[in-house]
């Protein structure tokens, strides 16, 4: 069974994904990650980043300059579906693959996918887990971890679906495509 966890910057997902993974014995998958791992040097996203935009994304040493592609990422929608086009095909090879592991073994798989409905993968998983909190708790959470000014994480959070859309997408098709489940980390907890 592959588990989707996902919700906006700041919201705890990388918490709850860890505890759920933890609880059920499962493996657990970052989205994140993967497509970090993908930008490494001389990593195939790495490589196809540098055909798609020469050094632009890269330092001296050949590693990626994580502040100039954060940057443009959130400026600029072309750049943005450009190295999507690169990255998300291969996170979402490695989480199918995953899914068909986990069903053959009876287990279950636990992926963080912040994009979860935004690049339009709901109906890869059997369940998923939306977490939210409010918006200044987020943005707290995210100066901390992050160290970013408030600017850039509101950026971040007008390029994400907000809850109000993700919550509407499930009272459209309820249990169409998956079981959803809101799980709140702002102080309470409230599961459907």
């Amino acid at each position: 069974m592959l588990i989707g966890v996902t919700g906006g910057i700041g919201t705890g997902k990388s918490t709850v994904s860890k505890l759920l993974a933890l609880s059920l014995q499962a493996e657990r998958v970052d989205s994140d990650e993967l497509c970090r791992l993908q930008l490494l040097p001389g990593a195939p996203g790495m490589e196809a980043l540098i055909k798609a935009f020469g050094r632009r994304f890269t330092l001296d040493d050949g590693s990626l300059n994580k502040e100039a592609l954060r940057e443009a990422l959130f400026s600029d929608r072309e750049i943005k579906k450009q190295v999507e086009s690169i990255l998300h095909p291969v996170v979402r090879e490695r989480l199918r693959y995953l899914k068909g592991c986990a069903a053959q073994n009876g287990g279950y798989v636990v992926a963080e996918v912040p994009l979860l409905f935004e690049v339009g993968w709901a109906g890869d998983f059997d369940t998923v887990v939306v977490v939210k909190t409010t918006k200044e708790l987020a943005i707290k959470r995210t100066r901390i971890r992050d160290g970013l000014r408030r600017m850039q994480i509101v950026a971040i959070m007008e390029n994400q679906m907000n809850l109000k859309n993700k919550i509407e997408f499930f009272m459209k098709y309820p249990g169409e495509y998956f079981r959803s489940n809101f799980l709140d980390t702002s102080g309470s907890t409230h599961i459907e």
